[in-house]
């Protein structure tokens, strides 16, 4: 009885110290990329490339060895930008699972699958891998907010769209909030540089790296084209480019707040509304969108365009010939 005790508290103090993860999606959240499950990495999933880059310099030395981040250089500058050519780098098949990783503290890894890129004993401390990996942001969609969970036993650098976000020194799993301006709809690329953090020769351990990307998605607003500045008369009819599946909501008022004899054009499927009886003088309009599941984004940048109802001023011209003394009729 007080072994299995005993054992009990182990286990509540091991995941205290290192919950599970599921590998279902948050809640609430779209999972935008992840490391590739199963047994490894496969092809179509991304590309990894070991570079001749020692983060620690041959110092062998845990306690005086200071980590030097990998800086690109020759056919390496620029590798984590969307632009760099990566043809020339082997496609993902498959890299070795450290058997003994499932079986120690390191919980998050067996949690969303066995892979972790194992460095050959023959290398020196500190290799460097490099790793590229495209998702996407679906059309029609903008993200609200945006974050990034990694596990690294090692040092590593995590960039998205080439912008460095995360550089992280220490070992362990985090979760990292980041703008979501980072990445837009369609194409993105998640790149990571990851150097082994042990100081041994030769190389003693693998290297590890797991990850997930999520993000709130919502519909988000088009360009809206309202027109010409000025229009004559008292109505203006406003388009847009539509997404299949996405519905939009138009409005028009008298003030930047829309609280002023706002117009609203409800939930509309096509691409275009127009607005009737309006007033002379200026008016602001804005749209958004909503999907099938009732989600619905925010707001468009307001726009403004005025409406001319009062007809242009004439001045009668006499009709007929000029003489010495005025007009003459024709």
């Amino acid at each position: 009885m007080r072994r299995i005790s005993a054992f009990l508290l182990v286990l509540l103090m091991a995941l205290l110290l290192f919950p599970l993860r599921p590998n279902a999606q948050t809640p609430g959240w779209t999972r935008l990329v992840r490391s590739p499950g199963g047994d490894g990495w496969r092809t179509g999933s991304g590309r990894w490339q070991r570079v001749n880059y020692d983060a620690y310099r041959g110092c062998v030395s845990s306690s005086n060895c200071p980590f030097f981040p990998y800086v690109p250089s020759g056919p390496y500058t620029g590798w984590q930008t969307p632009g760099y050519d990566d043809s020339w780098w082997p496609d993902l098949t498959f890299v070795a699972w450290e058997p003994t990783w499932g079986g120690s503290f390191y919980r998050p890894i067996p949690a969303i699958g066995n892979h972790a890129a194992r460095a050959d004993d023959s290398l020196p401390s500190g290799v460097t891998d490099l790793h590229r990996r495209w998702f996407t942001v679906p059309d029609g969609y903008e993200p609200t907010a945006l974050r990034l969970w990694v596990f690294s036993d090692n040092d590593s650098q995590w960039f998205i769209n080439g912008t460095l976000v995360i550089a992280e020194h220490e070992g362990g799993s985090t979760t990292f909030d980041l703008s979501p301006s980072l990445v837009h709809p369609g194409d993105n690329l998640l790149a990571v540089a990851v150097s082994n953090d042990n100081v041994c020769t030769p190389n003693c351990n693998p290297i590890g790296v797991q990850y997930w990307l999520e993000a709130t998605l919502a519909p988000a607003p088009p360009a809206l084209n309202i027109g010409p500045a000025c229009a004559g008369g008292s109505s203006r009819t406003v388009t847009w480019t539509t997404v299949a599946g996405l519905q939009y909501q138009v409005q028009a008022a008298r003030d930047t707040a829309f609280s002023q004899d706002v117009r609203d054009s409800g939930w509309v499927g096509g691409g275009s509304t127009t607005f009737t009886n309006l007033g002379d003088g200026t008016w602001y309009y804005r749209i958004r969108a909503r999907d099938g599941s009732g989600t619905v984004g925010n707001w468009g940048p307001t726009q403004s365009a005025a409406q001319d109802l009062t007809p242009p001023a004439t001045t009668a011209m006499p009709v007929g010939t000029m003489g010495n003394n005025g007009w003459y009729r024709s």
